[in-house]
């Protein structure tokens, strides 16, 4: 598994990938925790070719999960995230408040294509 580190040295050559034509990413199953995740939302932005991310298993938080979302919907090719299976979120049920304010928030990100709630 990667852990924390080594997501760190991928967000790095991510960063520094000019030219490359990587389009997916799977690093399902390592670890990456909320520390990997704020290292691969730091390179996002700048990758110029990453299509689809998969974060299946990973042991990311809920707050970590909404940063990545928030930095999908302002990346430039970056269109498919997957973070099945990671840590305990809250249920929708007896949530709608909050999915709904998180919902809301995504929307009116830059680059979302949207002005804010609806």
């Amino acid at each position: 598994a990667l852990g924390p580190a080594g997501a760190q040295s991928v967000a790095c050559a991510l960063s520094d990938a000019s030219g490359t034509t990587l389009a997916e990413l799977n690093l399902a199953r390592n670890g990456l925790r909320a520390a990997g995740a704020e290292a691969l939302c730091e390179c996002l932005l700048r990758n110029t070719s990453l299509t689809h991310l998969d974060l299946t298993r990973n042991e990311i938080p809920f707050s970590a999960a909404g940063d990545l979302m928030l930095t999908t919907v302002s990346s430039p090719t970056l269109k498919r995230l997957v973070l099945d299976e990671n840590c305990p979120w809250p249920s929708y049920e007896g949530s709608e408040t909050l999915v709904r304010s998180f919902v809301d928030t995504l929307g009116s990100a830059p680059g979302s294509g949207r002005s804010g709630p609806s």
